[in-house]
């Protein structure tokens, strides 16, 4: 049985001036097996599956009926892919969503990419990068 591959880490420096760690490939399914090497579960503990999911299909598609109902950013965070688990900070600056959201941009939203700008509004290294996304957030959730 052979040993998961290795990624020499690589950074980026935030307008802050903050370091962050980047993938060395953005494609997939490079980008997934990288977020598995370094992020293998996620805060609760559970393992992501192939896929970068922590969660099946089902419970997935249940996280926006139950956040319409609970408005809870935590619980809707813990579904967050394993790259946005990994690389929170370089989606959290190299993210390519940006206020005001175009509507074709929520149409192709699923539920796993709200959990994913949930994350990131959460858990941002930068103060200033986290109420970016908490905006975000709040202007996608507020037709929910």
């Amino acid at each position: 049985m052979g040993s998961a591959p290795s990624y020499p880490p690589q950074f980026k420096t935030s307008p802050q001036g903050e370091q962050y760690r980047v993938p060395n490939n953005e494609n997939m399914p490079f980008i997934v097996q990288e977020a598995l090497s370094i992020c293998p579960r996620n805060k609760e503990g559970l393992g992501f599956d192939q896929d970068g999911l922590a969660y099946d299909y089902f419970t997935v598609s249940q996280i926006l009926p139950a956040f319409r109902q609970s408005r809870d950013k935590h619980a809707l965070a813990k579904h967050a892919d394993v790259v946005t688990h990994a690389f929170c900070d370089w989606v959290a600056n190299d993210g390519r969503i940006t206020l005001p959201i175009a509507d074709e941009v929520k149409k192709r939203m699923n539920p796993t990419s709200y959990a994913c700008v949930a994350y990131v509004s959460l858990y941002a290294s930068s103060a200033t990068l986290r109420d970016e996304w908490t905006k975000l957030f709040d202007h996608l959730v507020a037709d929910l």
